[in-house]
């Protein structure tokens, strides 16, 4: 039974009893795949968080409450995934996901894709390969909806609902993702948990996703992977991550090695690549500013 198609028919009560019966179900990840599970759900929970972001800025503008939050229409829109598509690719996916969780995923991706998709096209800013011809609120709307309703059904099927399971191992605490579940279910109800009265958007949990300063750079580096040495520019970087352009054969997962022309050198590995543009997440965070030269 797919979570979009039943989700104009189940209620809350309901829906809820159906998706505790699927956790129930679900088989233990392998220990040696729990590294990879915990990767895709983290990649999951974060779309799901914005999601449920931009959702709530669409419910927002239906309900003609806050007509200026069209300007924020993008500001939070989820990017797709890099995670799920490379595990796909590599067949991994089967040995830390179960079937049921990887068809979910791969629904809520598309969802997701289809309402950033039909949100660009709203907002002028085209995708290549994106929605052509106009598009209403409403229907933007529905979209958001929909992905809200599938983010549920993913959040709890890769175990985010269970504080017992795997991905809470450190913590024992889960209250950030059953609030995070509570807001998707008020953007499927076409409420707007993220958006004050005042008409500030608020992101629980977000602004922490990235936790140190970045600032822009763009310098010339030398990049070696597999000991192969390339030109790339270091776009951006902060004390833990580095975004850098010119790097389309990395693949998430990839260990490099960067050097900037300065001499500075560090290690790290990359965690999503679009279209050659690349971020990586330093082995070892850098005690202070780098140069540019």
């Amino acid at each position: 039974m797919d979570f979009v198609d039943n989700a104009e028919t189940l209620e809350a009560g309901k829906a809820s009893a159906e998706f505790a019966q699927r956790r129930a179900a679900l088989r233990p990840v392998p220990k040696d795949c729990r590294g990879l599970h915990a990767a895709l759900a983290q990649e999951a929970h974060d779309t799901a968080l914005l999601v449920a972001a931009t959702g709530s800025i669409v419910n927002a503008i239906v309900a003609c409450k806050r007509p200026q939050l069209r300007a924020s229409m993008a500001t939070y829109l989820p990017a797709q995934p890099t995670l799920f598509p490379a595990a796909i690719s590599s067949n991994s996916v089967s040995e830390a996901l179960t079937p049921q969780t990887i068809q979910g995923m791969s629904a809520f991706y598309s969802i997701v894709a289809f309402a950033r998709a039909a949100t660009y096209n709203y907002t002028a800013k085209r995708e290549p390969g994106g929605i052509t011809g106009p598009i209403s609120m409403e229907t933007l709307s529905e979209a958001w909806q929909s992905a809200a309703m599938q983010a549920i059904g993913v959040l709890t099927t890769v175990g985010f609902l269970d504080k017992k399971s795997g991905l809470f191992e450190a913590t024992g605490d889960n209250s950030a993702s059953l609030r995070l579940v509570e807001m998707l279910w008020g953007v499927t109800a076409g409420r707007s948990p993220c958006v004050r009265i005042d008409g500030a958007v608020i992101v629980p949990g977000w602004i922490e996703r990235r936790s140190h300063l970045r600032r822009e750079i763009n310098a010339p580096a030398t990049m070696t992977l597999n000991g192969v040495r390339q030109r790339v520019t270091v776009r951006d970087m902060s004390a833990g991550g580095v975004g850098l352009e010119g790097g389309e054969s990395v693949q998430p997962g990839d260990t490099v090695s960067i050097a900037l022309g300065s001499g500075v050198k560090f290690d790290g590995v990359a965690v999503w690549n679009r279209d050659g543009r690349v971020g990586i997440k330093l082995s070892s965070p850098l005690a202070s500013p780098v140069s540019e030269d």
